[in-house]
């Protein structure tokens, strides 16, 4: 949490978003609850998913299962020993939308656009002719939904609170629904403008503790 010494500012933080926050105490922004959460997202805080096996092939980035609609996402997963190429298959619908194949451990795939979840198995061909494979499945927030995430977004730009105090309400925005890796965008641009600001690697560290990541949480926490 953090506290906020201006009275003006906890107003327009709790006030601002259509009653978005109820203040219960106006000096700390840690006592604002959000109401409407979306529970069947924000209630994913540990997105167990694959196989918990270190030798699978395991997505490093995006991290979360909630998405907004785009036509294409960034994958990148940690390299498995011995592997000599990865293979990648897009599932929706109960039916393969597009294979890929490649040697490296980044590749952009297509989203499939005609339906609001997907999953990508990625195989990691080994040495010796086996192979070991991983399930990550995702979803794709509604157009409702992502209207309103971005009058959101757009309503605490227009405060007068600083980039810090910006910031912490845009995570609490995003982290309601599910889109940790949006947040995660959210937090290194920041960092990229203000990387001595030791807050900052706090929130980052949240981030990935809400997605589940506790290892990468803690050495955020810790840098």
């Amino acid at each position: 949490g953090e506290s906020i010494s201006s009275f003006s500012k906890v107003v327009i933080a709790c006030t601002f978003l259509n009653n978005r926050f109820i203040v219960k105490n106006p000096k700390e922004l840690t006592e604002c609850e959000t109401q409407n959460k979306p529970l069947s997202k924000s209630s994913v805080k540990n997105p167990a998913r694959g196989n918990e096996e270190e030798s699978a092939p395991n997505i490093a980035y995006p991290i979360g299962t909630f998405l907004i609609s785009q036509k294409s996402i960034n994958i990148e997963w940690h390299p498995v020993q011995n592997a000599t190429s990865y293979i990648l298959q897009v599932e929706a619908s109960n039916s393969i939308k597009k294979i890929y194949k490649t040697e490296n451990t980044k590749l952009s795939i297509e989203i499939p656009q005609d339906c609001r979840s997907f999953s990508v198995i990625i195989k990691a061909n080994l040495t010796n002719g086996n192979s070991k494979v991983n399930i990550y499945s995702y979803n794709i927030i509604s157009k409702d939904e992502e209207v309103k995430i971005k009058s959101y977004l757009g309503k605490i730009e227009k405060t007068l609170l600083s980039k810090q105090e910006k910031m912490i309400l845009k995570l609490s925005v995003l982290g309601d629904y599910g889109l940790f890796q949006d947040s995660l965008e959210l937090v290194k641009n920041q960092i990229n403008m203000n990387s001595k600001n030791s807050e900052i690697y706090i929130s980052l560290g949240d981030v990935y503790l809400n997605a589940g990541l506790v290892s990468r949480a803690e050495k955020s926490y810790f840098l």
